[in-house]
């Protein structure tokens, strides 16, 4: 488990769990928050937003599902992968395109908010934090991965003041609103260069 101080300017003590999950929303951590209640309670967040939430006598998510209605259980066998004898449900609504998810995501919404309810006045003196520990289930991969974009502010330079017009200046400048003079036509080249004729007289 990692160290991670969510209180680090408050004396340790028991304090109600709802302070401790802030805290870690707070923080924005990713992982398996473990708090030591009766029976011990598991959060499950990500960039600080809880998804899952259980406690340790809870049984496998998938067979709560079939039990709550949402999931048949044909629906269970073809969506989930075995992965090391754990059942693995973050692919269900691609293996099985019959599954009605907004039925099963907010059975999910109703689990966690059962158990962040019953815990969230209860004492706690003691909890520990697994960074980036997932739920076994891979129930996070059922929500969108958020994507920050950070912008910088670049500030434009301010134009150039341009130069007080002093007296000096303004004798050169040219004035805009004197006329102008014409502009000379071009001077047309001749047609046929002049040659002079010598004149021949009669004898």
């Amino acid at each position: 488990m990692t160290t991670v101080h969510l209180f680090p300017d408050e004396p340790h003590g028991p304090r109600p769990a709802w302070q401790v999950i802030d805290a870690a929303r707070e923080m924005r951590l990713t992982g398996e928050l473990t708090l030591m209640t009766t029976p011990m309670s598991r959060i499950y967040l990500r960039d600080g937003v809880v998804y899952f939430a259980d406690k340790a006598t809870d049984g496998g998510l998938g067979i709560r599902l079939v039990l709550e209605g949402v999931l048949t259980r044909a629906q269970l066998s073809n969506g989930t992968v075995l992965v090391n004898g754990a059942e693995h449900l973050g692919r269900l609504f691609e293996r099985d395109a019959t599954v009605d998810r907004d039925a099963v995501e907010l059975a999910v919404e109703m689990f966690v908010d059962d158990v962040l309810t019953q815990v969230a006045e209860e004492p706690v003196e003691h909890w520990q934090i697994a960074l980036y520990k997932r739920h076994p289930s891979g129930v996070d991969r059922w929500y969108p991965h958020v994507t920050r974009v950070l912008t910088r502010v670049v500030e434009r330079a301010a134009p150039a003041a341009e130069a007080p017009v002093t007296p000096e200046r303004a004798a050169v400048a040219p004035d805009a609103t004197a006329p102008q003079p014409p502009l000379a036509a071009p001077l047309a080249a001749p047609a046929e260069p002049l040659v002079d004729e010598p004149v021949v007289e009669p004898v």
